[in-house]
């Protein structure tokens, strides 16, 4: 029997699982990743709702498969912008949220909730505020100021805003693993 039988076997059975499995592996290593950030927009005011210029509709809308990088959102109400700004979107991040709230003394404030990968192996969360305001945080600590920055650990927390004695918002956010935390009162 001839002692190279079994090599010509081997090779020409691995040269046949290449050719059967070769587009499933290079689809896998070669195909750009497929976007799938996601940004919710809730308001309690009727709003258009605008993402790099395009009329995406009224809110509450939720809009899937954002292109990382930054992307400029925009809400109008009554044909007046209210809020515009550019917004960090990266690829397999938790979803960006936008809550838009009426107040008293007929001023509307808003916030948004974003995350960004976390360069360090502890998650923090960046409070900040258009206005002067004091920050609850999970009902025990008060932070005085326009921002704060703070280290927490993964899963559910909760921040109340408050200015001039009257609360703006009471948020009940995430932390996640691997991502900092961005909230923004405007």
């Amino acid at each position: 029997m001839n002692a190279s039988l079994p090599k010509i076997t081997i090779a020409i059975l691995f040269s046949v699982l290449i050719t059967i499995f070769e587009p499933f592996i290079l689809e896998k290593f070669y195909t750009p990743q497929k976007f799938n950030s996601n940004i919710e927009i809730k308001t309690n005011l009727p709003m258009t709702v605008y993402i790099n210029g395009i009329n995406k509709g009224n809110s509450p809308e939720e809009v899937n498969n954002i292109a990382p990088g930054n992307n400029q959102i925009s809400l109008y109400y009554s044909g007046e912008r209210v809020f515009n700004k550019d917004i960090l979107t990266e690829v397999s991040s938790p979803k960006t949220f936008i809550q838009w709230t009426t107040s008293t003394n007929k001023k509307s404030y808003g916030y948004i909730i974003y995350y960004k990968k976390s360069a360090t192996s502890q998650e923090i969360v960046n409070l900040s505020s258009d206005i002067n305001s004091s920050f609850v945080l999970d009902n025990t600590n008060t932070f005085y100021g326009e921002s704060l920055l703070k280290i927490l650990q993964p899963g559910l927390h909760k921040v109340s805003i408050n200015s001039n004695s009257i609360n703006i918002a009471y948020i009940n956010f995430q932390i996640v693993k691997g991502y900092n935390t961005y909230i923004q009162i405007i």
